[in-house]
């Protein structure tokens, strides 16, 4: 797209071609009332009029520095590329915490080690990104959707619920419908105790979950031995797990924010949205047009 950086030199235009008519005419009238009393001729002077207009105007354009503004597409190749441009790309977090009774147990309960969770990961998002929180039980419930900026107040609420059983595979499932309604890449992570007792089979539903495309990040609360099973079975499918206690919390923020990043990379990838658009303007026109306009006054000299 074409634009002007200085648009108001160019009402000039009309007033220096009119200048330049009325300084030709005047100069051709001279010379014809010369060539007359010397009986000699005047030679054609229409090309002379068209050479000065034409000097003249692309001068003036050139002053008003013409740019010209495209669109151009940077492939993010690599995690480091990502964190490059990572305003630029962003993505939606699908959250969702276990609140089942066994979640509320413990010394400290895990749930509250599962909100610090909640908080590192919200702290390490700085793409200007979309949060899904929710909870779920047997059932999942939706508590906040919007930017990482307003998800403090909702965060202590979860410590009031507390849904019977544990359904894994309702979670994953319902991630799944979560990203296919989004327009923007998305990662979903699902803390838990992992001790699963409701629903369909989480194993299952993970495979299906890899087919769509939707990275999941699994961080398991505490080891409970109910779990260690199905843990088991998900990193035999390559499931990506963090383990996290109250004990190592504090150590396990660079692995969880590896672990986010990773995942956020291979959404991009795997929605093919692993490029960055960004405007750029070129003054080649300005370049092109003060150099054709030196030459046609040049030219316009020799034939006055």
């Amino acid at each position: 797209m074409m634009a002007f950086t200085r648009p108001w030199i160019l009402p000039l235009l009309p007033v220096i071609v009119a200048i330049i008519v009325f300084i030709h005419k005047r100069s051709t009238g001279r010379k014809a009332r010369l060539a007359s009393a010397l009986q000699g001729k005047v030679g054609p002077s229409a090309w002379k009029l068209l050479s000065a207009a034409m000097a003249a105007s692309m001068l003036i354009i050139a002053l008003s520095q013409p740019v010209v503004s495209y669109r151009e597409k940077i492939p993010v190749n690599s995690i480091e590329d990502m964190i490059k441009y990572n305003e630029k790309l962003p993505a939606q977090y699908i959250i969702l915490v276990d609140v089942s009774p066994s979640m509320h147990t413990g010394n400290p309960p895990r749930l509250d080690t599962a909100l610090k969770v909640v908080r590192m990961i919200v702290d390490d998002i700085k793409d200007n990104g979309t949060i899904m929180l929710s909870v779920f039980g047997g059932r999942v419930e939706q508590l906040y959707v919007g930017a990482p900026s307003n998800i403090s107040r909702i965060l202590y609420m979860i410590r009031n619920y507390d849904i019977k059983y544990t359904a894994i595979g309702d979670a994953i499932g319902y991630a799944v419908s979560c990203a296919h309604a989004s327009r923007l890449p998305s990662i979903a992570v699902i803390i838990t105790d992992g001790a699963n007792n409701y629903g369909p089979d989480p194993v299952q539903t993970y495979i299906y979950a890899n087919k769509t495309h939707l990275p999941i990040l699994f961080i398991r609360i505490d080891s409970d031995p109910r779990a260690n099973q199905l843990f088991a079975e998900l990193a035999r499918h390559d499931a990506y797990i963090v383990s996290a206690s109250s004990f190592n919390l504090k150590s396990l923020e660079p692995v969880i924010e590896h672990a986010i990043q990773r995942m956020k990379y291979t959404a991009l990838v795997e929605t093919g949205k692993n490029y960055i658009v960004v405007n750029r303007i070129t003054n080649l026109p300005t370049m092109i047009l003060g150099a054709v306009a030196v030459v046609a006054i040049i030219l316009s000299r020799m034939t006055w």
